[in-house]
């Protein structure tokens, strides 16, 4: 007698349409303010770095953004105050959109001799800049980006500057060549020192970004 065969064949699969794709989870923002002033040489020798300013504050600025729940900028410029260029805002605490647009539009030229008076603008900032001064909702950047050394200052060593910036509370980063002069304003504020190129290291940029914020979060 013949058995018949019964074909068992392959289990049956059903395909399920794709389902919606899952949200993108973001780190909240720190409920904080962020007021960041940008000081920039504006001098002609600064003319062959106007592209990395440029890339520089955009990478800086949009990081802080991502992490800050509200960022405002001050946009100061300066050249050679011995050759009767005097500082500039350029922008008062605004949007970073409006800052970024600042920025783009500077027209550099003018200075002088070599060194330019780039401490003299970092006091004027000082005391003309609407700081926060309130560490518990807000904090206070300063960034300054040159080209070249500085002058002194009649009466304030650069050690003097940058501990009146450190007791202020203001984060301080200095994008340019770490010159004497510069540095030993950075070393007394207690700063950070990038290099000012006009392909500017993404990482360098991050990592002001996210001191910005360890500083509102502590």
């Amino acid at each position: 007698m013949t058995v018949p065969v019964v074909d068992q064949g392959m289990p049956s699969v059903t395909i399920l349409p794709p389902g919606p794709p899952r949200p993108t989870v973001r780190a909240p923002k720190i409920p904080a303010q962020v007021h960041v002033a940008i000081l920039i040489d504006a001098t002609g020798s600064s003319g062959p770095f106007a592209q990395g300013i440029c890339r520089t504050s955009e990478m800086t600025l949009r990081g802080v953004e991502a992490k800050a729940a509200k960022v405002l900028v001050t946009v100061q410029i300066h050249r050679d105050e011995d050759y009767g260029q005097m500082p500039c805002t350029l922008l008062s605490a605004g949007t970073v959109a409006e800052a970024l647009d600042e920025i783009s539009r500077i027209t550099f030229e003018g200075g002088g001799d070599a060194e330019e008076t780039h401490a003299a603008a970092v006091l004027r900032a000082l005391n003309c800049v609407a700081w926060m001064a309130n560490s518990r909702i807000a904090h206070d950047v300063m960034v300054l980006m040159t080209s070249s050394e500085s002058k002194p200052v009649a009466g304030m060593s650069f050690a003097n500057i940058g501990k009146q910036i450190q007791q202020q509370g203001i984060l301080y980063y200095h994008v340019g060549e770490p010159t004497p002069n510069l540095k030993a304003i950075t070393d007394s504020a207690m700063g950070m020192t990038i290099p000012l190129s006009n392909n500017p290291d993404a990482a360098e940029c991050a990592r002001v970004a996210a001191k910005c914020a360890a500083s509102i979060a502590a």
